[in-house]
């Protein structure tokens, strides 16, 4: 069974990894992989690639990270035991955005409605996420245009799709 399938099928999206303890009381050093900061609120809820249901009990910035305390966790070794995991949590409700997992199954158009193929993926990257298409064909995301309910539009520049039309 692949993980993050299972986990995108449930639709709990990655928020950070988990490092090291900071203290003897169990807080510990959370690294988001999300820009959105109120994920590691007091308050939120979070959750272990084994759906282990955590609440923040406590937060605060750390350089670039976040110190948090999690429910259930009061001791330096109950932190340690939790050292590398990744952070889950529920998508946030806003009708106005649109996650990755949204995406995936979605036909891909360009600006003269050729069909280029269905993503199947979402890649990381660091200067921008890509849609990665049945036909291998890879997108950045920064050409989506608009998102309807079965494609994805997209305006790409010349020679970055060449000739991967679709006929149906």
């Amino acid at each position: 069974m692949n993980l993050e399938r299972d986990m995108i099928a449930n639709y709990l999206l990655e928020i950070g990894r988990i490092g090291r303890p900071h203290g003897l009381r169990g807080e510990l050093v959370i690294r988001l992989t999300t820009n959105i900061e109120e994920r590691v609120e007091v308050g939120a809820e979070v959750f272990l690639k084994n759906k282990e249901k955590f609440t923040i009990e406590k937060s605060r910035p750390l350089k670039s990270n976040f110190v948090v305390l999690l429910s259930g966790i009061d001791s330096r070794a109950g932190a340690e035991s939790l050292t590398g995991e990744l952070l889950f949590a529920e998508p946030i409700n806003d009708p106005d955005t649109k996650w990755a997992h949204e995406l995936i199954g979605k036909i891909v158009l360009d600006q003269a409605g050729n069909q280029h193929g269905m993503i199947i993926e979402i890649q990381a990257n660091p200067a921008s996420d890509l849609l990665v298409l049945n036909n291998q064909t890879l997108i950045p995301v920064v050409f989506i245009k608009k998102i309807d309910d079965d494609k994805v539009h997209v305006d790409a520049p010349k020679g970055l799709l060449g000739d991967s039309y679709l006929c149906e």
